[in-house]
């Protein structure tokens, strides 16, 4: 039996109880785990304690032979006090964790990662304003996957090369001259103070398309129109 820790970053129902739950592990980086009867009233592995970017800690053999692993034990790493009950950084967490879960895809183990989701959780869990949060967890996700946009100043911003060039240019992966200037302003400043809830949404906007270029997979995300009904209603 191994003790190891992770984030929750998915999970599938599975049969008539089960779960099959997506997690980021500190060891192993991105494993998939089965939890039988999770969905019943009698188990002992709850379904709740799988909720998208739960922290977890466990028990778990690694070397069974047949079929994803089971838990043997689990629990909360760390308590949260918010994330799960209040709506804004619950649907913040389903968001943060569905970007997380296309992004991982076959990801190895990486402390580096690992520890920054962690801190990053728990800031979502104490912080009393998430006018920015997403726009920040995806610009400090885009830096430690190593392609963080570039900061020199410029007219417009090129989404595929990720840097700001020197003159406007028309094109199908640049932003217009006033949406690259909200973007150098989040850059350099990160701070909401003089952005609009329209230029919030322009940005969350503009910062996923940046993604969908140097991400395959990250389209479509299933939580966007939730926040968007969340955050900008």
């Amino acid at each position: 039996m191994t003790t190891d820790e992770g984030v929750v970053l998915n999970r599938t129902r599975y049969g008539d109880s089960g779960l099959i739950v997506n997690v980021f592990t500190k060891s192993r980086g991105l494993q998939g785990f089965f939890v039988n009867g999770a969905r019943s009233r009698n188990s002992k592995q709850k379904a709740n304690q799988f909720q998208p970017l739960s922290p977890i800690q466990f028990t778990v053999n690694y070397k069974q032979v047949k079929g994803l692993p089971r838990f043997k034990e689990v629990q909360y790493s760390f308590p949260l006090n918010e994330v799960f009950v209040e709506p804004l950084k619950q649907t913040l967490a389903l968001f943060m964790a569905e970007v997380l879960d296309r992004c991982l895809t076959n990801q190895l183990s990486d402390n580096q990662l690992y520890l920054w989701m962690v801190r990053t959780i728990t800031k979502l869990d104490q912080t009393d304003n998430c006018a920015l949060f997403p726009h920040l967890f995806l610009l400090e996700l885009s830096d430690i996957l190593g392609f963080s946009p570039d900061d020199t100043e410029g007219h417009c911003f090129d989404l595929m090369e990720g840097c700001f060039l020197s003159k406007y240019e028309v094109g199908s992966h640049t932003l217009t001259e006033q949406e690259s200037n909200v973007l150098y302003l989040f850059i350099t400043n990160k701070s909401s103070n003089n952005f609009s809830s329209i230029e919030r949404n322009q940005l969350l906007n503009n910062l996923l398309k940046y993604f969908e270029f140097h991400v395959d997979g990250i389209q479509y995300l299933k939580s966007l129109e939730v926040i968007r009904a969340v955050y900008y209603s």
